[in-house]
């Protein structure tokens, strides 16, 4: 049986850091959105022993409905942490 798969915004944030190796470490798979393709590397790096269970989707922004049709396909779970915030800086955690 093939491990579950949950998609998850935001994944490169604060709380996302924190989701993303406990999904890992629960045994499933993972598919982050990212804003951009460079995001990829930092990912790779940060859990390099699950890298074969992690895959990426650039979604530069999270507003717009179709990159997320993509994104979505054969997902069973989603962990929405991603949001906009009109106006104000984005921090990033590395």
């Amino acid at each position: 049986m093939s491990k579950s798969l949950v998609f998850i915004t935001g994944g490169t944030g604060f709380i996302g850091a924190e989701v993303i190796p406990q999904a890992l470490e629960a045994g499933y798979r993972v598919r982050l959105s990212i804003r951009k393709p460079e995001q990829q590397t930092i990912i790779e790096q940060r859990y390099p022993e699950y890298v074969s269970d992690i895959e990426t989707v650039v979604i530069p922004d999270i507003s717009e409905r179709e990159p997320f049709e993509t994104a979505l396909k054969d997902v069973d779970y989603v962990i929405h942490l991603a949001s906009p915030i009109p106006g104000q800086a984005r921090l990033e955690w590395y």
